[in-house]
């Protein structure tokens, strides 16, 4: 009743405290009782990033300059759309109790888990440039080009969470099609070795991988550094993006009048 008295400004405000607030908790009880707390927001990425390096640059010796950078540019993206996806596919379905006894917008939930996650984006990219000694490589343009792709990225991953979790209400193997989906698209995406290793004949997997598009311009900013293409890709990546707005809006007003009876 007092959400419902509220004028359009006072609601907006409040869906924002109620977003970072929610936010808040989950970092709070992700990291609750472990002795790290914090740190442990950037050991998987750290962890995934050095058993990457230590294979395909000093095993497998795979021959791209600056490969340091190359795959830290890749790899951390990577996580972070794949984690969220995973983490919040199912979203709708487990907060069941939540969203029928309360008046809660149901992306709500998806955005606070996509906030938490790119706290871990953002620590994981300045932590490992550092570690590597690469920290001056994230200067100068480098720093609003930087946040503009991770607005980009973060719009990408929120949309098509928001879209993912409406389909597994419906279709409960949606979260088991998307994890394999995902670990496919792992090896046809290169973040861990160059574009220029795929034949010719398969070259159109990497042009047309959703994935690789909302990467690339983070490759751009630390690995080849080059503004036109940068803001060429950067295009690419917001052309996609409204794809998957138009197609996640599209899928929620013509279901979310089902959305309750199904969850």
């Amino acid at each position: 009743k007092v959400l419902n008295n509220l004028n359009f400004e006072e609601k907006i405000l409040q869906k924002i405290f109620l977003v970072f607030s929610m936010t808040k908790c989950a970092l709070k009880s992700r990291y609750r009782k472990t002795i790290a707390g914090f740190l442990w927001v950037i050991i998987n990425p750290v962890l995934t990033f050095s058993v990457q390096a230590l294979i395909f640059k000093n095993i497998l010796k795979v021959s791209v300059d600056s490969y340091y950078l190359f795959l830290l540019s890749g790899i951390i993206p990577w996580i972070f759309i794949t984690s969220t996806l995973n983490m919040t596919a199912s979203t709708f379905v487990s907060n069941r109790s939540v969203l029928v006894a309360f008046k809660l917008d149901p992306w709500i939930f998806i955005l606070s888990q996509t906030l938490d996650n790119l706290i871990t984006l953002i620590a994981s990219f300045l932590i490992l440039l550092l570690l590597n000694g690469e920290l001056s490589a994230f200067a100068g343009l480098k720093i609003p080009l930087f946040f503009a792709s991770v607005l980009l990225l973060s719009l990408a991953t929120f949309f098509s969470c928001f879209f993912v979790a409406t389909l597994h209400v419906f279709l409960r193997d949606t979260q088991f099609v998307l994890q394999f989906i995902l670990n496919l698209a792992y090896f046809i995406t290169p973040v861990f070795y160059p574009r220029e290793l795929v034949p010719d004949n398969y070259q159109w997997l990497i042009t047309f991988n959703p994935l690789f598009i909302l990467i690339k311009p983070f490759q751009n900013i630390f690995w080849k550094y080059d503004t036109s293409i940068y803001f060429y890709d950067s295009l690419k990546a917001a052309g996609l993006i409204i794809f998957i707005i138009v197609l996640a809006l599209w899928y929620w007003r013509s279901k979310k009048n089902d959305i309750y009876f199904n969850i």
